[in-house]
């Protein structure tokens, strides 16, 4: 009987359908591969032949050619994924390495010069503060498994998944475990499915209330990050605007040293984050940020950020005295929101749940991923005796086998749901760590510095050119440590 011969055989089964499952998702890969190569040898033979005849009519055959649109389909898709997957190396590349910021050293003597000087040189350019968004189930799966935190999860859930093999335990004493050990399984599987229903609410809403306060503050993160932006570039393209004598020596001095404080203060407010910035003061003189006896004036105190912006107001209140700037051009509050904006960034490094909070929570968590094994593997047990009733017991053993990998299949799936969730949790909590999902805290302090080292020397001479001049080499962007602003 087929029925009977595939419980007696269920390893057999088993094997050849994981065989034959792979063989099939094997021969999709190899030919999905074998069209692409296709598609591109039709669409170079085409091609050059078009090339070669000069007519439209092949190249429009080409083109419009079923085939080459069926294979173009997949190709296209192929190479789309393909893409993604490098452009999110390549900005994990750069956040790895984090170095434009501090590159470059920014000296008076070229922040000075006229924008037609042919030895200005510019800031260097800036990788992207975050990596391009994707929807590529492919690109998202890899993302998921290069990160440490989901693969610990799937480990985890893999490990209490194979405890799907405590149901053959529960299957012998049900088997020859006699009456008692019967009734005791039936009592435990009625008082496990009763717990599981009463129970499993509790820890879901929990996790999900902790995954949408992590989301959101994430999300605050990333908004706090470009208002800190924001308020540094109001300054530098309100005071570059409202510069009333810009040939005036004292007054270049005067917006370089305004410079200087800006970039400083946002370089200090992401030093505890910034994989190359450090609170050391004396660090910021070799770049230009800072110079020696403001440091000295600075190392006493403990709150040096707030007085670079302290200083920074003072600079803009020279502007204003000394009649630099226009009248009325700069606003009495901007040090005040910069100031604000800039503690609200480490405040939201704070703002975290009490440990105490997050140590019930992956307590609850952890008691409903084995309270749902334990049920799972009752369930298996209590269920067999109806599925395997009019079979002999060396049938049973086979049909165990199966029984026991749907356990372990189903468990990992559970467990996985729950770990993987806190292991977004742990992902998400720190912004500026969050592997592909991180902030590139380089890249937000260097495109402020470039948009600063043009706003503030946007109404410096520039004398016309003619056409026939070429462009000044000292422009172009330096990757090394050089000499800039």
């Amino acid at each position: 009987m087929p029925a009977s011969w595939a419980a007696g055989h269920a390893d057999l089964v088993l094997a050849w359908s994981s065989f034959g499952g792979l063989f099939v998702l094997g021969c999709v890969v190899f030919f999905r591969s074998l069209l692409s190569a296709a598609l591109k040898t039709t669409c170079e033979g085409c091609t050059g032949k078009a090339r070669e005849q000069d007519s439209v009519s092949a190249r429009r055959a080409a083109v419009n050619s079923p085939a080459v649109h069926a294979f173009g389909s997949l190709c296209f898709r192929s190479h789309h994924i393909t893409r993604e997957v490098e452009a999110l190396e390549r900005f994990r590349e750069e956040l790895d390495e984090s170095g434009v910021f501090t590159s470059h050293v920014r000296t008076e003597s070229n922040f000075v010069r006229d924008n037609d000087d042919q030895e200005l040189v510019l800031p260097p350019t800036c990788p992207p503060e975050r990596a391009s968004q994707t929807f590529s189930t492919i690109v998202l799966y890899q993302l998921l498994l290069g990160s440490p935190a989901v693969r610990s999860a799937l480990l985890d859930a893999l490990g209490a998944a194979l405890a799907g093999s405590f149901c053959s335990i529960t299957w012998l004493l049900k088997l020859s475990g006699g009456s008692v050990a019967l009734e005791f399984i039936v009592v435990a599987q009625e008082q496990s499915s009763t717990l599981v229903s009463s129970f499993n609410f509790f820890p879901t809403f929990l996790m999900l209330g902790l995954l949408t306060f992590t989301a959101n503050r994430w999300r605050e993160q990333l908004v706090n990050c470009h208002s800190v932006q924001g308020r540094i570039q109001d300054i530098g393209i309100t005071i570059g605007g409202a510069i009333t004598n810009p040939e005036d020596p004292a007054t270049r001095e005067l917006l370089y040293q305004l410079y200087r404080y800006l970039n400083a203060v946002h370089a200090l407010t992401y030093a505890s984050v910034h994989p190359k910035i450090t609170m050391t003061l004396n660090d910021y003189v070799p770049l230009g940020l800072l110079t020696p006896s403001e440091v000295s004036q600075l190392l006493p105190d403990s709150k040096v950020r707030d007085t670079l912006i302290a200083w920074t107001g003072s600079v803009l209140e020279r502007f204003i005295r000394e009649g630099r700037v226009r009248e009325l051009a700069v606003g009495n509050m901007m040090i005040a929101k910069l100031r604000a904006i800039c503690a609200e960034h480490h405040d939201l490094l704070l703002r975290n749940m009490p440990n105490t909070w997050f140590a019930v929570a992956k307590l609850l968590v952890d008691y409903m991923v084995w309270i749902n094994l334990w049920n799972l593997s009752l369930d298996v047990t209590s269920d067999a005796d109806a599925y395997f009733s009019d079979f002999s017991e060396s049938d049973r053993r086979s049909g165990l086998v199966l029984f026991i990998a749907l356990t372990t299949f189903n468990g990992f799936l559970e467990s996985s749901c729950y770990w993987l969730a806190w292991a977004m949790v742990q992902v998400l909590s720190n912004p500026f760590s969050a592997g592909y999902d991180s902030y590139s805290s380089d890249a937000l302090i260097a495109s402020t510095e470039r948009q600063l080292f043009a706003v503030l020397r946007s109404t410096f001479a520039t004398t016309a050119r003619s056409s026939s001049d070429s462009p000044p080499s000292g422009r172009a962007s330096q990757s090394n440590k050089v000499a800039v602003g």
